[in-house]
């Protein structure tokens, strides 16, 4: 498979992790301590016009924020910190407002530096959700890596590139309620080039139209 390219890592039992850093690329093109300017993913649903934005930013050098916007509605922003004391970047998702309430998610929900397939991760919220008075749970789970197969940009379809496929969802522990179900699809080296599923309750298939550092 892809075990012996940089971005897949092979733990000794054999199992194959994602290295997040090449996927991702939340920090833009240029991965390494210090100040970066972040990217912007611009994706559209052409069958039903929903447009969605992703743009993360590094305002100080230890976070990372990432602003997640559906067509105009208010948008969901995630803050993690950011760490290179390992040799590489480390991150872990530390907070969440959504629909204008700041969720924590406990120490900080870690993102694994070799996701492997099927490992799930979790963290509930230290705020209850006013409505519901219920916390909030997050998880993510690396289901599938994809070699050389998913088209990188919806005008070109000829364009291909490694992905992982990670769905992620947000979830009220009280009533059960999901408030987003994603299905995404992060390209190597590009990012954000697939998002499906529902956000509130909009449901979507977007895909990649355009992608630019800040």
């Amino acid at each position: 498979m892809a075990n012996q390219t940089a971005h897949i890592a092979t733990a000794p039992d054999g199992s194959q992790g994602a290295m997040t850093d090449f996927y991702l690329c939340l920090e833009g093109q240029h991965s390494g301590p210090g100040m970066k300017p972040g990217r912007t993913w611009r994706l559209i649903d052409e069958s039903t016009g929903v447009t969605c934005i992703c743009k993360s930013s590094i305002p100080v050098e230890n976070e990372l924020h990432v602003r997640v916007w559906i067509n105009d509605d208010q948008p969901i922003e995630h803050i993690f910190s950011r760490d290179y004391s390992t040799g590489s970047l480390a991150l872990e998702l530390k907070t969440s407002l959504i629909d204008g309430v700041t969720y924590t998610w406990g120490t900080g929900l870690e993102i694994p530096l070799a996701w492997s397939l099927r490992e799930k991760i979790e963290a509930t919220s230290l705020e209850k959700e006013p409505s519901s008075g219920g916390r909030l749970k997050f998880s993510a789970i690396f289901q599938k890596f994809v070699e050389d197969k998913v088209a990188i940009l919806n005008d070109d379809p000829r364009k291909k590139t490694s992905a992982i496929q990670i769905e992620a969802k947000i979830e009220n522990v009280r009533t059960g309620i999901k408030v987003y179900e994603l299905h995404t699809y992060f390209g190597l080296g590009i990012g954000l080039i697939r998002v499906g599923g529902h956000m509130w309750a909009k449901q979507f298939n977007c895909h990649l139209h355009e992608v630019s550092d800040n």
